[in-house]
């Protein structure tokens, strides 16, 4: 506001000024593009019909805009619906194009603002309604007749190959870029006093007013994160593998030793076979002889007969028998 302010005070006293830095600030409300072009061409410089990149020709006569300035004025970027930037102020019909005045507004879409503001987007398109068409063999192309204008589009690019902006104006407040240009016997001074003046009384602009200073943030500080402590992996304890117990050795028990028996040199150890009879006898001989002691063959021999025939008697007796 501060550049408003200035400016309005060199326009009251009558100062004579070159400085465009100072009047920038007039920019700040209401900024728009107010742009000169050329819709749609109808010839070329050498007066010859202008024949587009779809193969049609389109004449001054053949082409009715009194539906779109009456009702619908709309500017769109790339023939998107979705996308109006803008309104056509004024039109021309003239013999060589199609002349327009658009004006582009900033909030509307900012990017198409600041591309037509720098000559990135610079080439326009015309949307119609054919009613009628014929093709011609004489000039190999498809000449339209009859025609309504429905949308005018800004495009990078144009069908005809020469429907391109020619002028750009910058404006704010009501003022255009004469007032960039540093001569002030271009500006309107009454009108934008008259804009000044609206402000002031709306409350919106205190010429009285100090401009505050501008608050300057303190840009915080940058957090400087921790670098996380490396962790650090315990070692695994080495596996120790039990010792095998060694299996007990068992020491084979030593076979006895069976010495032989001696042999006696000279004498005859096999014992003399004796019949049963003689046994009897023998046993019979011991029992009658009572005083004698008897021999351990005699007590073995008696016994046994006391054992199976209960007596000498019966042992003979049984003996006979058989």
């Amino acid at each position: 506001m501060s550049q408003i302010k200035e400016l309005y005070n060199k326009l009251e006293s009558g100062e004579q000024y070159n400085d465009t830095a100072a009047i920038r600030g007039v920019e700040v409300m209401d900024n728009y593009l107010v742009v000169k072009a050329i819709a749609n061409k109808f010839l070329d410089a050498n007066g010859l019909p202008v024949e587009d990149n779809h193969g049609t020709i389109l004449t001054q006569a053949t082409l009715d805009t009194s539906r779109y300035m009456q009702y619908n004025s709309v500017v769109l970027a790339h023939h998107n619906g979705e996308r109006p930037v803008g309104k056509v102020t004024s039109l021309n019909m003239k013999e060589d194009g199609l002349e327009v005045i658009l004006e582009i507004y900033e909030d509307n879409d900012p990017q198409v603002y600041n591309q037509v503001k720098r000559g990135t987007l610079n080439a326009l398109s015309v949307g119609m309604m054919i009613n009628d068409a014929e093709y011609s063999e004489v000039l190999d192309a498809v000449i339209i007749r009859s025609a309504e204008l429905v949308e005018i589009s800004l495009v990078t690019n144009p069908s005809n190959p020469l429907s391109f902006i020619e002028a750009v104006d910058m404006c704010s407040l009501g003022v255009c870029s004469a007032i960039r240009s540093g001569n002030p016997s271009n500006i309107d001074k009454e009108a934008f006093k008259a804009i000044i003046k609206d402000m002031v009384d709306s409350g919106e602009l205190d010429l009285a007013a100090p401009e505050p200073e501008p608050t300057v943030e303190p840009e915080p500080e940058p957090t400087v994160e921790p670098e996380p402590e490396p962790v650090v992996e315990p070692e695994p304890e080495p596996t120790v593998e039990p010792e095998p117990e060694p299996e007990p050795v068992v020491e084979p028990e030593p076979e006895p030793v069976v010495e032989p028996e001696p042999e006696l040199e000279g004498y005859d150890i096999t014992p003399p076979i004796v019949s049963f009879e003689e046994r009897l006898e023998e046993a019979a001989i011991a029992f009658s002889n009572k005083e004698g002691e008897f021999t351990s063959e005699q007590v073995n021999l008696l016994t046994f007969i006391v054992m199976n025939y209960g007596s000498i008697d019966s042992a003979v007796k049984k003996h006979l028998e058989s």
